[in-house]
């Protein structure tokens, strides 16, 4: 996948999207914290897991 390799704006495309997995895994983690004090967040761990869970498989994929 070379897409993932170019430039957009100051970092490649793939930089942005370890961002991306980073507040993933920070909406998955809030939203473990919530159902661990007993206030919900099943919705949010469920997205923020998802989220990460796509963006590893995407972002693992080795360049050429």
């Amino acid at each position: 996948m070379e897409w993932l390799d170019r430039p957009l704006g100051p970092m490649r495309i793939r930089a942005w999207g370890l961002l991306a997995n980073m507040m993933a895994n920070a909406l998955a983690l809030y939203g473990l914290s919530q159902v661990l004090s007993n206030q919900g967040g099943h919705v949010l761990l469920a997205v923020g897991f998802t989220l990460s869970v796509l963006f590893i498989a995407l972002l693992a994929v080795p360049s050429e």
